[in-house]
């Protein structure tokens, strides 16, 4: 834009409405860069564009950053906690998000797009410290989460029970049903060693659900839990507790979950 004297003598650039003050680019332009950035690797971006990466990313984070400190929190009370890799080396991040999100084009009435809120380096006690620091300078009080769902992390739990302590804890179907998958594991190490071993493919034919599997695989999960009645028994806790996320009613769900609990106590594994 070209520089201008202003009648009281100082010289400015000339602001226009079809971009930002001292912006690279046209408003219309940073939003084509935008479109393609959320589709696009960044370096595909520039190729297509000749804009260098640098100048993309710098874009991205701006714009990010600004619609980050806008956005509105004020109605969030179900939240959602989980630790991610970032790189190799054991560099992991906490991500913070808004468990009721909004409706999606891919699905009405439950397929919903959950809203991050916060992401930061680590995964100890002091990423909820993190968030709630987040809270009060948005003036959101802490009082007003009802319900986080995590994974079973020490550390996650010791956070939430600091900062929330009012809130209802979830821990996340696929942490609970790995623990079960670990004991299953358990158990077919113990059935091998006491029976000398077990046919080739074992391992994988015991783990998951019976409709991921295979059908030689399913077949071989059958044979093994016609002759290894422990195996069998784990097997079937496990697809029981598995049915307790398929109840909508809580009262129903707490039911069925006591009755896997009476089973586990029944079945004389310490497992």
């Amino acid at each position: 834009m070209p520089r201008i004297k202003t009648p009281s003598g100082a010289v400015t650039t000339v602001e226009v409405p079809w971009a930002k003050p001292n912006g690279a680019f046209t408003l219309l332009m940073e939003a084509f860069l935008l479109t393609l950035a959320k589709v696009l690797p960044v370096a595909e971006v520039a190729r297509q564009t000749g804009v260098s990466q640098n100048r993309i990313w710098h874009l991205i984070r701006t714009r990010v950053d600004v619609a980050w400190k806008e956005a509105d929190w004020s109605s969030l009370e179900r939240l959602g906690v989980d630790e991610t890799s970032t790189r190799k080396g054991h560099k992991y991040g906490t991500v913070f998000i808004e468990i009721e999100g909004v409706e999606t084009s891919r699905g009405h009435g439950a397929a919903r797009a959950a809203r991050l809120l916060l992401f930061t380096p680590g995964k100890d006690k002091e990423t909820f410290t993190e968030f709630v620091a987040e809270l009060e300078s948005r003036d959101v009080p802490a009082s007003q989460i009802t319900e986080i769902a995590m994974d079973m992390s020490k550390a996650f739990i010791a956070g939430a029970g600091e900062h929330f302590p009012d809130a209802h804890i979830c821990f996340d179907r696929y942490h609970v049903m790995k623990l079960c998958g670990e004991a299953i594991d358990k158990v077919r190490k113990e059935v091998a060693k006491e029976s000398g071993g077990l046919p080739k493919g074992a391992m994988w034919a015991l783990r998951g659900n019976p409709e991921n599997l295979k059908e030689e695989q399913r077949q071989l999960r059958a044979d093994i839990c016609k002759e290894h009645r422990k195996i069998a028994r784990c097997l079937s806790i496990r697809e029981f507790l598995a049915d307790m996320w398929n109840y909508q009613a809580v009262e129903d769900a707490e039911e069925h979950f006591n009755s896997v609990i009476s089973w586990c106590s029944r079945s004389r594994m310490e497992t």
